[in-house]
């Protein structure tokens, strides 16, 4: 059985190690990172909150579909042993500003266009679609 005392604190910046994918979508998520949101010892998971820049990043696609299957687009629950600790890249303020903006119905692009240029990702999505083919962007 995992450990389950905690190094990690609610609030301290994490990095999602690499080769780990997105628990729903199985699409890759290595270099996301984030803030604890919420630590749940009795299943040994954690609740990551994305900062303003892997918000930036992420593919419309994404978020569309999160909104459309009504799941969690701004955060995701991770075991401890896939992220790890990082230096934070922004404040919890920018990830809500982000959010909040697309919350009110602005698109991804218009976001970004108000909050100035995003970090370049040449990251390939692989995203499995409802009818089981691939589509990559």
């Amino acid at each position: 059985m995992a450990k389950k005392d905690y190094a990690l604190k609610v609030g301290d910046p994490v990095i999602v190690k690499p080769d780990v994918f997105d628990p729903d979508f199985r699409i890759p998520i290595g270099g996301w990172q984030g803030r604890v949101g919420v630590i749940n010892s009795l299943d040994n998971i954690l609740r990551i909150d994305w900062d303003s820049l892997t918000l930036k990043n992420m593919p419309p696609e994404v978020i569309e579909r999160c909104q459309n299957e009504g799941l969690y687009w701004h955060q995701m629950y991770l075991y401890p042993s896939e992220v790890e600790p990082t230096i934070a890249r922004d404040s919890a303020q920018d990830a809500i500003a982000i959010v909040k903006a697309i919350d009110r119905g602005k698109s991804l692009e218009e976001v970004l266009k108000e909050s100035g240029p995003s970090v370049a990702s040449s990251t390939q999505w692989t995203f499995p679609r409802s009818d089981h083919t691939d589509h990559t962007w």
